[in-house]
């Protein structure tokens, strides 16, 4: 990273007028549109393709203006862009590639100028409430260029790419407005203090939301326009792994940032204001295949940093928060472990994740060792913070057992593919139910695939399975720690 691009984008009231709906709320398939334009045989997208194989990225361009091309002719892959607007700094970006597409009138609803095309990875989108001003960037940068379009080298500024991104992240004041039509023009047709979200209520999407109540329409951790509510969003088919636990209710619900190392910013700011603050927070969920829907009322009881794979199938430290539902957003009507649930003393940054040297059977002797036979969370959405995340530990330690199989004997066969990040599509089941006396322990937990779970759980002959489940772990144990 070299230099650091200013992008301007006054956003239009006519939503289908919005560039920046088009190519960069979301990825846009830019080899389509250039085979569609029959210039597929005439530009070079060599840089592109290399970018981004799937022919598919965020992109934004420069027109022709003098000040346009002098930033052009100086952007590098890698260079640092910011898109501000109306005084506010409001998303970032790198440029991954370059592409000049002279005569360009089949990308954009407005403007048949922009021939300079940049691609953009590490995109990310700054919610309202948390943005930059954009002034202030300036009294740090001073003036980028003659007209809106501005590009510096770093060094000229006496800025560092880290500490450029500390002036955003942490730095630079923040913009007092709250109201997202002063930036994407869209009326709500519900006024969110008349008629506010209800529980249950299905949305065919994030779309149908956005239209409903205005501000973020991807973001997945938001607040409403004119809302002082923090709502978080979970897809089932999106590229997060949530998880939520069936037997305790906790949520496992991982941080905001798609690729790379997350951070205290922005939307995890946001939750670590809640978790603080103790304030209900709206849970948004939309099953596989299925509609959108306020689904319950959460708190933010708490955070661990984890290693797992990114969006990019690169192993990153992520943040995973744990959300406890409550019955409503009157505290009086919490149950008394909620209401007198202690605050942690979390640090001001996700700590280093240490790298796990045990083999899997020492870990496996562990867990066995150090939780007893009647360690039972039955005691559904009030779990303790020691219970829900002792959950996650054994979860992972079950399925580890399994080989990435299911382990009923009797299965007629598990799912041929695989879930997005790569896990075998299993579910760790407790042989006998929390809710039934049965313990939170690993020789009452099996990895099953979803036919074998719905068998045990609603299978005429499910009591008879069950019993051959109880063998099943026995032995797998009785193999493990022999």
């Amino acid at each position: 990273m070299k230099n650091v691009l200013t992008q301007p984008y006054r956003r239009p009231t006519d939503t289908r007028e919005d560039n920046y709906l088009v190519t960069l709320a979301k990825e846009y398939d830019l080899l389509s549109a250039i085979k569609l334009a029959g210039k597929e045989n005439l530009l070079d997208v060599s840089d592109f393709v290399r970018a981004h194989p799937s022919g598919k990225a965020r992109i934004w361009a420069v027109g022709n203006s003098a000040p346009a091309k002098r930033a052009w002719n100086k952007l590098e892959v890698g260079d640092f862009v910011i898109f501000y607007g109306r005084n506010e700094i409001y998303a970032y970006g790198k440029v991954g590639s370059k592409t000049v597409w002279p005569g360009n009138n089949s990308v954009w609803p407005s403007g048949t100028d922009w021939d300079h095309i940049y691609s953009l990875s590490e995109f990310t989108e700054i919610p309202v409430g948390s943005r930059p001003v954009y002034s202030a960037l300036r009294a740090v940068t001073g003036k980028l260029d003659v007209q809106s379009v501005g590009i510096r080298a770093l060094a000229d500024i006496g800025l560092t790419p880290e500490t450029l991104l500390n002036q955003i992240h942490n730095e630079l004041p923040r913009s007092t407005k709250t109201d997202e039509i002063q930036s994407d023009g869209h009326e709500p047709n519900r006024s969110i203090g008349i008629n506010p979200p209800k529980q249950g209520e299905k949305f065919a999407d994030r779309t149908a939301i956005w239209m409903e109540y205005g501000g973020q329409w991807q973001q997945g951790i938001c607040i409403f326009p004119g809302d002082t509510v923090l709502n978080v969003f979970s897809d089932e088919d999106g590229p997060y792994p949530d998880y939520e636990n069936p037997d305790s209710g906790a949520i496992e619900y991982r941080g905001q940032g798609l690729k790379g190392e997350q951070k205290l910013t922005h939307g995890n700011k946001m939750l670590e204001n809640a978790r603080l603050s103790k304030d209900p927070v709206r849970y948004w969920f939309k099953p596989s295949g299925s509609s959108w829907s306020f689904s319950k009322w959460v708190i933010v009881t708490d955070r661990e940093t984890i290693t797992e794979d990114d969006a990019g199938g690169e192993s990153a430290q992520r943040i995973l928060w744990y959300l406890l539902p409550v019955p409503s957003d009157d505290s009086e009507k919490w149950a008394p472990e909620i209401l007198n649930m202690p605050i942690l003393d979390l640090p001001a940054s996700p700590e280093p994740v240490v790298a796990q040297a045990k083999n899997f059977i020492d870990r496996y002797r562990e867990l066995q060792e150090n939780i007893s036979e009647d360690a039972n969370s039955a005691t559904t959405s009030i779990a303790p913070r020691t219970i829900y995340k002792r959950s996650r530990d054994i979860r992972k330690l079950v399925i580890e057992r399994s080989n990435g199989k299911c382990e009923f004997t009797n299965c007629t066969g598990m799912p041929p593919d695989r879930k997005k990040s790569g896990e075998p599509i299993l579910e760790v089941d407790h042989i006998n139910p929390l809710g039934e006396g049965g313990a939170d322990h690993p020789s009452n937990m099996i990895a099953l695939c979803p036919n074998c779970h719905e068998a045990k759980t609603h299978g005429a002959n499910k009591e008879k399975m069950i019993k051959k489940l109880k063998v099943i772990v026995e032995m797998a144990e009785a193999k493990l720690l022999s």
